[in-house]
């Protein structure tokens, strides 16, 4: 029987796999500052009423958020490696370990590549009905109904570079998946 279980907490998530129950990963990758922005605007856009509102968050701009405790750090090492928020500061060990369970053990996909990420995902598995195309072009592209739409933070903005610098094993690791991605491609 084929399951396909959804999660951003990979460590938590692997637990329900071991002995008789085997899976095969399948991540998912997005550009680590792009993640945090969206997550920022998220943040600002909740009602009062959700339990992740925090009235401190309307006030706040993008670099002022950046800076507070209300953001987190490099959340796909976290993520990955099943430490909450590593107090001491990530390393370089920290980060061989998430390269090297990421090169042995998934298949990577890259949101800014979502065709041939699925096309990857889907390889040698049943793709559905002669619609499953227009289905999958439906779901990644047009149909995209959970999408956030906010405004374009450009890259050179001294918020961006922010984000950067306190996600830098986000951004290091998120590198050397676009180069496993491309030795999976071939």
């Amino acid at each position: 029987c084929d399951v396909v279980l959804l999660s951003s907490n990979l460590f938590e998530t692997s637990q329900v796999f071991s002995g008789s129950f085997q899976a095969e990963l399948w991540a998912w990758f997005r550009h680590p500052i792009e993640r945090q922005i969206s997550t920022y605007f998220f943040l600002q856009s909740l009602p009062q009423d959700h339990p992740s509102f925090n009235p401190r968050m309307n006030a706040m701009s993008l670099a002022d958020w950046a800076r507070s405790d209300l953001h987190t750090p490099n959340t796909l090492m976290t993520s990955l490696l099943g430490i909450p928020t590593n107090l001491l500061g990530w390393t370089e060990i920290d980060l061989t370990v998430a390269k090297n369970l990421l090169r042995r053990k998934a298949k990577v996909g890259l949101l800014e590549r979502k065709t041939e990420s699925i096309q990857r995902f889907l390889f040698g598995r049943r793709t559905g009905a002669s619609g499953s195309r227009e289905c999958q072009e439906r779901l990644l592209d047009y149909a995209w109904t959970t999408k956030g739409r906010h405004p374009s933070i450009g890259e050179r903005s001294d918020a961006y570079q922010l984000l950067v610098q306190k996600n830098s094993f986000d951004m290091l690791l998120y590198e050397y998946v676009r180069q496993l991605f491309e030795e999976q491609g071939t």
